[in-house]
């Protein structure tokens, strides 16, 4: 149904990219030659910083080799630039 999370370079990379997948849609951010699934993301822009801030950081800490953290005010910097 969806790519696994373990693993993912999108999880374990840039946190970004991550954070703009989260508030715009993968379809806006990712690759268009990435693999296509008919239940495609939405953008979660109603959440609050601090909200993407903890659940990206949990995803990137379970599943991107203990990636970095996430600071909300990350979130933030890139909401007010869209």
């Amino acid at each position: 149904m969806q790519p696994a999370l373990d693993g993912d370079a999108v999880v374990a990379g840039d946190p970004n990219i991550l954070i703009r997948v989260v508030l715009e849609g993968p379809a806006k951010v990712l690759p268009a030659d990435r693999p296509v699934f008919s239940n495609t993301m939405p953008p979660f822009y109603q959440l609050s910083d601090q909200d993407i801030a903890d659940v990206l950081t949990y995803i990137r800490q379970q599943y991107g080799g203990k990636a970095s953290a996430i600071d909300p005010n990350q979130v933030a910097g890139l909401r007010s630039q869209k």
